[in-house]
């Protein structure tokens, strides 16, 4: 069995074309942070980056205009349709960018076809998360504050730095 057994019949939109040459970038999506004092940062993985393809096509026949406006017109097109690669297999994706077309007097009965494309997933929205609500200190009792109005100016500050002190301790892990 042959390689080229594997690969599908390209189209895009049910429209057929050939490829000549197709290039396409994988990764993941990285965020990293940087701290004073510390020689390595952290890098914090934010998940599968966006997969990206090009495509350099072409169509060939004596109908080659008949198929190269089939093909135009599935590229533009608005939203997100069906791509069948050849290498890749059959996949969601948005045509991104301009395509280009070109056509030359040494290739008769053919033209050339470029173009690029996005892979498409659902549109889901971030749900929020309850999280139960933090340990706040409550405030002091009624009488606490009638004391504390009613005693020497020193004991009011100092209560202020008591409490403050409290809060943001509880804030630590």
């Amino acid at each position: 069995m042959s390689w080229t057994d594997n690969l599908q019949d390209a189209s895009l939109r049910g429209v057929p074309f050939k490829v000549d040459e197709d290039e396409a970038t994988f990764g993941r999506r990285t965020q990293t942070h940087e701290y004073p004092g510390r020689d390595k940062p952290w890098v914090e993985d934010l998940g599968r980056a966006t997969r990206r393809f090009s495509v350099q096509a072409y169509l060939v026949g004596d109908d080659y205009f008949e198929q190269r406006n089939r093909l135009i017109e599935a590229i533009e097109k608005p939203g997100s349709c069906t791509l069948v690669h050849p290498y890749y297999g059959e996949m969601t994706v948005t045509v991104s960018d301009e395509a280009r077309v070109s056509h030359t007097r040494e290739e008769g009965r053919m033209c050339r076809v470029s173009f690029s494309f996005i892979e498409t997933g659902n549109c889901h929205f971030l749900q929020p998360v309850l999280r139960p609500e933090p340990n706040w200190p409550t405030p002091a009792p009624y009488w606490m504050t009638v004391f504390l109005r009613h005693s020497h100016p020193l004991a009011w500050t100092g209560c202020l730095i008591f409490f403050r002190a409290a809060f943001w301790t509880m804030l630590l892990p």
